[in-house]
């Protein structure tokens, strides 16, 4: 796993949607942290990869107004919940690949705090 790298043209000038994709990045980056210190599953480092690069498409997307901004970011935010749907608890978990680090349970309930805060 590797960190996403945050960057300055990242930026959309909206301060809630950057505050997101600032927060979101903080998130997926604590993963990587978590998963340098424990010895982990393959299948965590697949929904990791999944995750930054659908995290990477949104952070370079361009748009003109704020209204797509809050959109796109909108979209991302239903797409995490899909892959946390679809993805968890991870195939490993099951069986003997686990390793019972807990670093899929941090990432899960990371993201979904995440996730709620959009609805407040």
């Amino acid at each position: 796993m590797r960190p996403i790298r945050w960057k300055k043209k990242y930026l959309t000038g909206t301060e809630s949607v950057d505050a997101r994709q600032q927060q979101v990045v903080g998130v997926l980056n604590g993963i990587v942290v978590e998963g340098e210190h424990t010895e982990h599953c393959e299948d965590l480092n697949e929904l990791y990869a999944h995750l930054a690069a659908r995290t990477e498409a949104l952070l370079i997307q361009e748009t003109e107004s704020p209204e797509n901004l809050e959109q796109q970011l909108h979209e991302y935010e239903q797409d995490v919940q899909q892959i946390l749907a679809t993805e968890l608890p991870l195939p490993a978990k099951q069986g003997a690949a686990c390793r019972h680090c807990g670093v899929c349970d941090v990432l899960e309930k990371d993201l979904k705090q995440w996730l709620s805060e959009a609805e407040t």
